[in-house]
């Protein structure tokens, strides 16, 4: 069995008569990247600040590496990396400086070369942190995040707001990570993101868990399969009809739902039969955002 470095028992926080979240449970392993979901008010950031001591919970069970972050912070912090959501730091010193300071503030023991490297931003050392594109300045944020070899890691949103390239090259990173023996726990309003980097995926809505497993379970037993997309002209739209084959209407295009491959290769068969012929014929698998959309309904302001 894996080791759990985070478990997480019948955790609720309330706020007045407010509750964001409401009992939920879950463990996180030693070595894994488990992504949290969710909308606006889910209460993602509430549970994450609980786990990393920022808060305090009104009940249940939080325990990181067998410590309780409302007892054990003091302890716990030295093993923790946190790359908040809002990252900033002072512009006008580059990042090698940077560096530096976090590594004297915590006595820490790589060195500024050793970690710009594992962020690919060696060849930043000397850049001001005001000259940093966004992605180079979230690769930065990483950087500090890591100056202690922490073994938990916690990424709030690592790359929201950038730009495709810049996400991927964020992504590059936090997957060499993923070989170094580190947990990573990520929180991503990215479903893509989520599906490419986490190994398991917790959904939240409204304070609770819906869903937990890894992107390819949750897919298996949430969607569809796949879907044949194509477009007929008229003469063959109406041969498709008389085969009385499920499908719905998209536009110009008809879509029929495909649980198999082989289902796939007899509705090609089927077609060659009845002499009808496909045009602009793809075939797409439903991603991890298209189940969150069809199954999440509701947003709100998380506390």
């Amino acid at each position: 069995m894996p080791e759990t470095v985070i478990k997480i028992s019948d955790l609720r926080k309330s706020y007045g008569n407010f509750e964001a979240v409401k009992g939920i449970s879950f463990e996180i392993f030693r070595g894994e990247i488990f992504s949290i979901l969710g909308h606006n008010g889910a209460g993602k950031t509430t549970t994450l600040e609980i786990i990393e001591g920022q808060r305090n919970r009104t009940s249940g069970n939080v325990e990181i590496l067998g410590l309780d972050p409302e007892t054990g912070r003091t302890e716990i912090i030295k093993h923790l990396g946190i790359l908040p959501q809002d990252f900033n730091f002072l512009e006008l010193i580059n990042c090698g400086e940077a560096i530096d300071f976090y590594i004297k503030a915590m006595g820490a023991k790589d060195t500024v070369d050793g970690i710009l490297n594992r962020v690919d931003l060696l060849d930043k050392k000397r850049s001001l942190i005001k000259d940093l594109s966004g992605g180079e300045k979230h690769k930065l944020g990483l950087g500090l995040a890591l100056v202690n070899d922490p073994e938990i890691l916690f990424l709030d949103e690592p790359t929201t707001g950038l730009d495709p390239v810049a996400r991927r090259s964020v992504w590059k990173v936090i997957e060499k990570l993923r070989g170094s023996g580190k947990s990573i726990v990520l929180t991503t309003h990215y479903l893509e993101e989520a599906q490419r980097l986490a190994d398991r995926v917790c959904i939240m809505d409204r304070g609770r868990i819906t869903i937990t497993g890894t992107p390819d379970e949750i897919i298996q037993k949430y969607g569809r399969g796949s879907v044949l997309r194509l477009s007929l002209d008229k003469p063959d739209m109406e041969a498709f009809l008389r085969l009385e084959i499920p499908y719905r209407r998209t536009g110009d295009y008809v879509e029929i739902d495909v649980p198999s491959m082989e289902q796939f290769f007899l509705l090609i068969d089927t077609f060659k039969a009845a002499s009808i012929t496909v045009n602009n014929l793809t075939l797409t698998r439903d991603t991890l955002e298209d189940i969150f959309i069809e199954l999440m309904g509701g947003i709100a302001d998380e506390p």
